[in-house]
């Protein structure tokens, strides 16, 4: 019974070696594996080294490639934290240490099991799905990680140029609870063989379940933009009329004396939950961005000036709209047939094709 355990054990440890694809969590998983194997007869004879040794090795190879606490400037993605003096900071330990699984493995997990699990618990998944808050987006996202093939799926493996920044997701949980209050965070990207001063910049705000690495990536594939993604203290992706002045008047100065650029007017951009920062900023900061855009969300609040804001989303999103109370001229909508919610994620071809209508720097 016990050789049966390990050896499902094993099994298990093996396929997850598979899937992750940072560095440090790889370096993890084999340190068990060959602990395991060194029990299995068929492979005792040729392992040699003693546990101990096993141990020790996986220890230190394990901390000498663990994402790092804090970036160079010139680093193509960077986790930039600063103090309410305006200094930056490293990452705080506690939220460091929750890097042991990065986002992207998280991700590249879950949407396997969504592959290999039987279709009636991806149903009951789906059903269940719709009694939580946000539910038809979390339906949405099963439904996608369910039929899109693996290695077409941008939630999977999709960690290689950022796998080793630590995930965000964790310090953002303990702002909710009221710890490092003093602190702000942001993702920067920042274009490879481009002049910088030259860039343009896009501010991006997330939707529920936080402030996600991909994002940036995904802007990476397909703009030459400077990408900030900002970020809510919690991650509802609610954000307020303080939260939009805090990142206006504190978080984008930060942001552009580290990149070494001049002070420029940038384009906002709300996923999901992140178009209350479209809402809020239209009559708060109606002036102050260049352009305003909301993906996968609503719009709700009548624009003060002339500026049009553009709302793409997808036809079954339950998300999406337009309030019946905003003048024509005021938005440009797009709704994109056959996609829903994971929008972003699942056809970011159309959503940029729309943004280059708009915008010819991207």
């Amino acid at each position: 019974m016990k050789r049966f355990l390990r050896r499902t054990l094993l099994l298990i440890i093996g396929l997850l070696f598979c899937i992750v694809s940072s560095l440090h969590t790889r370096v993890l998983l084999l340190g068990v594996i060959v602990l395991l194997l060194q029990n299995e007869d068929f492979v005792s004879n040729y392992l040699k080294i003693k546990k101990r040794w096993v141990l020790l090795s996986t220890l230190v190879l394990y901390i000498l490639i663990f994402p790092k606490r804090s970036f160079d400037k010139e680093a193509e993605y960077q986790s930039v934290y600063f103090n309410s003096t305006g200094n930056t900071v490293s990452m705080p330990w506690l939220p460091y240490l929750s890097s042991i699984i990065s986002e992207e493995d998280g991700q590249s997990v879950a949407v396997f099991m969504m592959h290999v699990l039987p279709e009636d618990i991806i149903r009951i998944l789906v059903q269940k799905g719709l009694g939580l808050p946000f539910g038809s987006a979390l339906r949405d996202m099963v439904t996608y990680s369910n039929h899109e093939s693996l290695w077409n799926n941008y939630l999977f493996h999709n960690g290689a140029p950022t796998s080793m920044l630590p995930s965000n997701l964790y310090f953002q949980m303990m702002q909710d609870k009221g710890q490092y209050k003093d602190l702000s965070h942001y993702f920067v990207h920042l274009p490879k063989n481009k002049n910088l001063e030259d860039c343009e910049v896009t501010v991006f705000c997330h939707g529920f379940l936080g402030n996600w690495l991909l994002y940036p990536k995904i802007y990476d594939e397909y703009s030459n933009h400077i990408v900030i993604c900002v970020e809510t203290k919690g991650m509802s992706g609610i954000f307020t009329s303080s939260d939009m002045k805090h990142i206006y008047s504190k978080v984008l100065p930060h942001a552009y004396k580290r990149i070494g650029i001049s002070p420029k007017k940038p384009h906002l951009v709300g996923l999901s939950n992140g178009c209350s920062a479209i809402n809020t900023a239209i009559t708060t900061l109606p002036t102050q961005f260049k352009s305003y855009t909301a993906l996968s969300g609503g719009l709700f609040s009548k624009p003060r000036y002339g500026q049009k804001v553009k709302v793409i989303y997808g036809a079954t999103d339950q998300s999406g709209g337009v309030s019946k109370y905003i003048p024509q001229n005021k938005y440009k909508l797009h709704v994109i047939k056959g996609d829903n919610h994971v929008l972003y994620i699942s056809n970011p071809d159309t959503v940029f094709s729309i943004l280059k209508q708009f915008d010819t720097s991207l």
